[in-house]
């Protein structure tokens, strides 16, 4: 209904352009969030098994919590490794450090090896762009603005795609030697 009124209230020049900029947009959202369930499964799993190795207790819902907040760009990692660190010291400080070990190495292996593999074949999100939107909207929105920061980027790189396509690339008979 929101997308109707949207059109009702475009002039018919620009509503093309609309429905190139949303179908756009859409695109880019829809590869942005299957790059980012594949790179939450892949860290779910990960530190699962690794927890469920350690021997620390409740390892798949660690794991889960793990994955549910690498959503979050740069400060989800950060905040999902607390409860499990927890845990584990409180049997042991040898647990302890090895559960801060794997999730500095779970993180380490997605955010250099996992993530840029998923979104240079499913979608490129430049990630100053991301971390500046981020902490716009999070001085704007505070927690909420850098949870919706990286999806908002996605959509509006979509939204910008149509609106300024990149130059074509000169031919070599346009070029001077």
């Amino acid at each position: 209904s929101y997308l109707r009124i949207l059109h009702y209230v475009t002039p018919l020049a620009y509503r093309r352009k609309l429905d190139l900029c949303l179908s756009s947009a859409t695109q880019l959202l829809r590869s942005w969030l299957l790059a980012k369930a594949i790179s939450m499964l892949f860290i779910g799993v990960f530190i699962a098994l690794g927890l469920w190795a350690l021997q620390v207790p409740i390892a798949g819902t660690l794991g889960f919590i793990a994955a549910l907040l690498t959503f979050i760009p740069n400060l989800g990692p950060v905040i999902s490794v607390v409860p499990a660190a927890l845990l584990a010291f409180a049997i042991s400080p040898t647990k302890g450090i090895l559960t801060l070990l794997l999730f500095g190495f779970a993180h380490f292996l997605e955010g250099n090896i996992v993530t840029p593999l998923l979104e240079r074949r499913i979608v490129t999100l430049p990630p100053a762009l991301t971390l500046a939107v981020q902490l716009l909207l999070a001085s704007v929105t505070g927690a909420i603005g850098v949870v919706l920061a990286a999806p908002l980027t996605a959509a509006m790189l979509g939204v910008l795609m149509v609106l300024h396509p990149a130059d074509p690339q000169p031919s070599s008979a346009n070029t001077r030697a």
